[in-house]
């Protein structure tokens, strides 16, 4: 799996930022926190409870190309003999 930037809000004091809950449960994220985790208009985002409190991550449209492909060969085929036969030698 791909390692996300996010956010942690937590219940204990931190120095991070100030944040609060609307009355209709919303929470604006400091500029300053938007920009460093690429958290713009419309981007869709993940909550995970943690046992250090809520995780905000990014979510992630599109799976890692090396992802999309790990685990297609044989677990006994040889990419040296392969190259070596596409290569005529």
């Amino acid at each position: 799996m791909r390692p996300r930037l996010g956010i942690i809000l937590s219940t204990c004091k931190s120095s991070v930022a100030d944040m609060r809950i609307s009355e209709r449960g919303q929470i604006t994220i400091p500029k300053r926190l938007r920009d460093r985790f690429g958290m713009y208009k419309d981007v869709e985002v993940e909550i995970t409870p943690t046992e250090r409190g809520l995780l905000i991550q990014k979510r992630t449209a599109e799976e890692h190309p090396v992802e999309r492909i790990s685990g297609i060969l044989d677990d006994d085929f040889d990419v040296d003999r392969y190259i070596a036969e596409i290569r005529g030698t």
